[in-house]
């Protein structure tokens, strides 16, 4: 069972990459992938928010067992109104957890007034967080940030999305360095060095890390393959490298 850890999806055409659903699941079909994790496209913008998190979770019901959705958390746009979302994606919505992008949106993902009411209630809800965690924005979301959380929610589970990539630098040894410390993180290696993912699996062990493809944002078939060719020449066991390629997320998603 193959899982793609990070895929974005929009009800329209945005940037004039994004993808539906349906798209997504003919990409899927296309290269092997069973099964996504799946959150908001950009932009980012209050008008489309509600209508984005919405369309998640009606897919996520359409195509139950394939589509596996996130909620968002955009602090930008006023507290209340950005927990109101929150809520909706944990409780009404029945999605797995709510992401947040301190990158985009400008703000600590360990602040305790404006990321802390949100985790709160992710926690309280038994749900996942999913942190951005990239050199796009290294001071807002840096791994050490993403520790500060795990050590206060000891029982939240996490996704560190990106691992400390998603730029022309990489803090991946930083975020392998937090995850060795706290046991509920999980890194999924999307738009991150192959090289610093093989490292993580060889330090943390492969339950640890999760394949991601970033789609549309990068070429979901392209991505499987660099890791199965990054593994394969590593000597990866085939146990370890299934676990790196669906098992590990479908622990963490309680799926079967």
């Amino acid at each position: 069972m193959i899982i793609d850890g990070d895929t974005h999806i929009s009800p329209q055409l945005e940037w004039g990459i994004s993808v539906t659903a349906e798209e997504l699941l003919a990409k899927m079909d296309k290269v092997g992938v069973d099964k996504c994790v799946t959150w908001v496209h950009q932009p980012y913008i209050r008008s489309k928010l509600d209508n984005t998190v919405e369309y998640i979770a009606e897919v996520t019901k359409k195509y139950k067992g394939r589509i596996h959705g996130f909620g968002w958390y955009d602090p930008r746009l006023g507290l209340e109104n950005a927990l109101e979302l929150a809520y909706k994606s944990l409780n009404e919505y029945g999605l797995y957890g709510v992401k947040l992008n301190g990158s985009l949106h400008k703000f600590k993902i360990d602040d305790k007034e404006i990321a802390y009411p949100v985790l709160r209630k992710i926690a309280e809800a038994g749900k996942i967080a999913a942190f951005h965690c990239g050199c796009d924005d290294i001071s807002n979301t840096h791994p050490y940030r993403i520790g500060n959380v795990a050590k206060d929610f000891p029982k939240m589970r996490i996704f560190m999305i990106h691992m400390g990539g998603e730029a022309y630098q990489d803090a991946s040894a930083s975020a392998v360095e937090v995850a060795q410390q706290y046991e509920n993180i999980t890194l999924i290696g999307s738009q991150v060095p192959k090289t610093s993912v093989l490292n993580a699996i060889k330090i943390l062990g492969a339950h640890r890390v999760a394949f991601g493809s970033d789609t549309p944002f990068a070429l979901m078939g392209a991505e499987l393959a660099g890791y199965r060719g990054m593994m394969d020449e590593a000597d990866i066991p085939k146990e370890d490298q299934d676990m790196v390629l669906g098992g590990t997320i479908a622990k963490v998603l309680g799926i079967s």
